[in-house]
């Protein structure tokens, strides 16, 4: 369900893109969101290879993949329990 929700998110855009995370913090989001390199790298249309080098600084994506990778990452924050979008955390602080 969950990788469903991220290829949407890759295609279609329908989620915020943000900056870039560093590759150690792109693994922890990948892995608490219990996304397998495997199930991102079909999502990604790249080999679980290359999720793997962007998430130990083997390397960095291309400008078209990294604009994929940013819509699945910010999927898997917003899919994670708990997680609070930038408007909540402002919206909360204010009250």
């Amino acid at each position: 369900m969950l990788e469903h929700q991220i290829l949407d998110a890759v295609e279609l855009g329908i989620v915020p893109v943000l900056v870039l995370p560093s590759p150690s913090e792109r693994q922890r989001i990948r892995q608490e969101a219990g996304i397998s390199i495997n199930a991102l790298a079909r999502v990604m249309e790249v080999s679980r290879f290359t999720i793997r080098n962007w998430e130990h600084s083997v390397y960095e994506p291309s400008h078209r993949a990294e604009l994929r990778y940013r819509r699945a990452i910010a999927a898997m924050q917003t899919a994670q329990p708990g997680h609070r979008t930038s408007t909540q955390s402002q919206t909360v602080g204010t009250q």
